[in-house]
């Protein structure tokens, strides 16, 4: 847990009557996410994929920029996207989509990505399409009031989720048994219709189970990153090292 007094922004949710906030982390230096019941509320039980905030507004990029950088990646057609206000999996959205665009070519429909149907496993499978670059998702620049302050809201507190299963003496087979335990939240891509295609638009961070919030402190909530992500991290830091010693 941590002081109210110590966070340094917050919002609201009164619909899922919780407080999203954002104050200095338990699991690391730096900021981290934080949810508290607010002042009316006992309990409140949120399903797996419940929205609690965006992650940011920003752009898809060639690569990979700072701290906060998300990949835009689908491995499984059952990755969960929200699309036309509800969160479903992909195949279905892909469903959806080929209705709204009037097409049974699947292929493509995707942006960045190609479909293709599995004889053996009678599925659809998604894999990356290797001619598209734009791969990384960089969030915008946080806006500054009048006095200089970070304009912090609900579209874009989720940057601050920290990974609570990570750390840099993890093996893979210690993050692979505890992400689900330690972190609640994951990153999931709201998808558009645009020129015939579902195309990415932000993530938005959700419940990755059914959680059930009692505290009336803030209490730090972690976001799965996944392992694939800090072993890139690592490869990345370990390269930047071995350049620096020459």
């Amino acid at each position: 847990m941590q002081e109210l007094e110590a966070m340094v922004a917050g919002c609201d949710i009164s619909n899922l009557g919780l407080q999203i906030l954002v104050g200095p982390s338990k699991v690391c230096d730096g900021l981290g996410l934080f949810v508290k019941l607010n002042d009316e509320t006992e309990s409140s039980l949120q399903p797996r994929g419940t929205p609690l905030c965006g992650y940011s507004r920003g752009k898809l990029v060639d690569e990979a920029e700072g701290t906060f950088t998300v990949a835009y990646l689908f491995t499984d057609t059952k990755n969960g996207v929200i699309f036309q206000q509800r969160i479903m999996p992909l195949v279905e959205a892909v469903g959806l989509a080929s209705s709204l665009a009037g097409t049974e070519s699947l292929e493509s429909i995707v942006v960045g990505h190609k479909l293709l149907w599995d004889r053996e496993s009678e599925e659809i499978l998604v894999t990356p399409d290797e001619t598209y670059s734009k791969r990384y998702f960089v969030p915008d620049p946080v806006d500054l009031d009048a006095e200089g302050l970070p304009q912090w809201g609900v579209q874009n507190l989720g940057m601050y989720a920290n990974d609570c299963a990570y750390s840099e003496d993890a093996t893979e087979e210690q993050y692979r048994s505890t992400t689900e335990s330690k972190n609640v939240l994951q990153i999931v891509w709201r998808m558009e219709m645009r020129d015939g295609q579902l195309s990415p638009s932000w993530p938005v961070v959700v419940t990755l189970g059914d959680v059930h919030f009692t505290n009336k402190e803030p209490m730090e909530v972690g976001l799965q990153y996944s392992w694939k992500y800090w072993a890139a991290a690592r490869s990345l830091r370990e390269e930047q090292e071995d350049v620096e010693k020459k």
